[in-house]
């Protein structure tokens, strides 16, 4: 994570070819991009089920173990 979570939205540091594999599946905002890491911004909000939220961290977990 880029700063301490604090709001129902994160930022997280990634290498630019993990972000590009997520970005074919979810939908998100770049926030500083750089030439070989960038800062993406996710955000929740009360109507987010935890099942998306789950299938988020399980997709990040298969895309950064291959």
């Amino acid at each position: 994570l880029a700063s301490k979570v604090e709001t129902n939205q994160i930022f997280i540091v990634l290498d630019n070819e993990i972000i590009e594999e997520l970005k074919q599946m979810y939908g998100f905002e770049m926030w500083e991009v750089g030439e070989n890491k960038s800062t993406i911004r996710l955000v929740v909000s009360f109507a987010t089920k935890k099942e998306s939220v789950d299938m988020l961290i399980s997709d990040l977990k298969e895309i950064l173990h291959k």
